[in-house]
């Protein structure tokens, strides 16, 4: 994992008469999703509906509420803004 760049070193850490080092995460959990769903994607051959099922599949999942709606939507704003 260190090799792929998943996670770095960030110290070192004494346990009786050795030292060992201390790990941290280097990416964040999205963004190591984001990266597997990449990965295993015969998935992203035609990003733009790709891209669309995968939002309207979490969309339709029953887990989203009115607040993550809401935060979506502001997303999507921001990026509207952007082009």
């Amino acid at each position: 994992m260190l090799e792929r760049g998943f996670i770095v070193v960030d110290g070192m850490s004494r346990s009786g008469r050795t030292y060992g080092r201390i790990f941290k995460a280097a990416i964040s959990p999205e963004e190591f999703s984001l990266m597997q769903i990449k990965q295993n994607a015969p998935f992203f051959k035609d990003k733009r509906t790709s891209i669309a099922n995968l939002c309207a599949s979490l969309i339709n999942s029953e887990e989203i509420n009115e607040e993550t709606i809401e935060k979506i939507e502001e997303l999507l704003e921001k990026k509207r803004e952007e082009f």
